[in-house]
């Protein structure tokens, strides 16, 4: 958070289900804020809503205040108590975070007090608090949110399903082992790649004629943030696994191993830096995990000479199987510089895009 100069107190704090954004519940003796404060390499920045004025509100906002750095209070016109609400109450409050991870929800009790969702900081919006009353800089009515008073049901359901900590992942690993098996048969191997944190993730290894196949499982238990921001209807898109197939010839143990650990740290990058992956986007490899010539990884849905494999939706989802294709340098700067749609276009003309083989730059 930036550098303040008034005295505020920490009523509660709390870290996000990802480990990397802390909810903080702030109050100095004219009033209470809310925030979410992203560590440095999430570039998430910090994000606040007003939660409610502790004192009698003046007409408009003090200009001299704000000056000083200290947070506002919203004006008397624009609040449910325009003499002062009492003091929260430090013991019953608690934080309910969106699936996604980068929205929360601040609670006394069961009552929803203010939300700070995704879209926080964007076209003057901030976030929803119930003791507005007016759309302000500092807030909006949350009574005028239906939606977002249901995320937040929906995802307290969401993390008590998930009580314990693994208690549906036996069902749901079984669920998508079967569905990858009624493709490419018995896996070869499984290896746990959540080191031991929340949510289970796993990758699993198959054989085929022609190729090595490795297939993670469980990264769609978080949708991806940032999909609704981009996207009308968020449901195709917000949930995603990652696959490889590389031609046998080129698989060996060590290879093996080296895309097994890259698609690991790939796994959490939607999570890590709150974007998120899908058909057509490009990631970058530093190191490579089959050779320096090869500089991203491409990712497409359903590629041509690829099996069709039908995903298991989730929490009424669609989830997208992203195979991950290595591309050179020279085709990473097309598709950056120009659309990943052309370097698709030439890999398909020249049958290379699944599995992956040794194989010349195609620009």
């Amino acid at each position: 958070m930036t550098e303040q100069s008034y005295d505020g107190d920490i009523l509660a704090q709390w870290m996000s289900p990802n480990g990397n954004l802390a909810a903080i519940v702030e109050s100095t003796p004219q009033c209470v804020h809310f925030y979410l404060s992203g560590d440095p390499e999430t570039n998430f920045g910090v994000r606040s809503v007003w939660v409610r004025n502790l004192m009698p509100a003046s007409a408009g906002f003090n200009p001299e205040a704000l000056r000083r750095g200290e947070p506002p209070m919203m004006p008397a016109a624009m609040c449910a108590h325009p003499n002062g609400a009492p003091p929260l109450d430090a013991e019953k409050l608690r934080v309910v975070w969106f699936e996604e991870g980068d929205a929360a929800a601040l609670l006394e009790g069961d009552d929803i007090l203010a939300v700070i969702p995704a879209w926080s900081g964007h076209e003057n919006f901030y976030g929803y608090a119930r003791d507005c009353t007016e759309q302000s800089p500092l807030a909006w009515p949350l009574k005028a949110a239906s939606e977002i008073v249901e995320r937040v049901a929906r995802a307290e359901e969401f993390w008590r399903s998930w009580e314990p900590d693994q208690a549906q992942w036996p069902t749901m690993q079984d669920v998508f082992l079967r569905a990858y098996e009624r493709v490419f048969g018995k896996y070869k191997k499984y290896f746990g790649i959540d080191g031991g944190k929340w949510p289970p993730k796993a990758i699993a290894s198959f054989e085929t004629d022609a190729a090595v196949v490795l297939l993670t499982l469980g990264v769609s238990i978080r949708p991806m943030p940032k999909v609704e921001m981009t996207c009308e209807d968020p449901q195709p898109h917000r949930r995603m696994e990652l696959g490889v197939a590389i031609d046998r010839k080129l698989a060996s143990d060590e290879i093996v191993r080296n895309l097994a650990s890259y698609m690991s740290a790939q796994a959490n990058l939607p999570w890590s830096f709150y974007t998120s992956l899908g058909h057509g986007h490009t990631v970058q490899c530093d190191p490579s995990p089959l050779g320096s010539e090869f500089a991203a990884m491409l990712l497409a849905k359903d590629p041509p000479g690829g099996p069709k494999l039908a995903m298991p939706a989730y929490r009424g989802d669609s989830v997208n199987l992203l195979w991950m294709t290595p591309i050179t340098g020279a085709e990473w700067t097309v598709a950056q510089e120009q659309n990943s749609g052309e370097v698709l276009k030439r890999l398909i003309e020249r049958g290379q895009l699944w599995p992956h083989r040794q194989r010349a730059s195609v620009v």
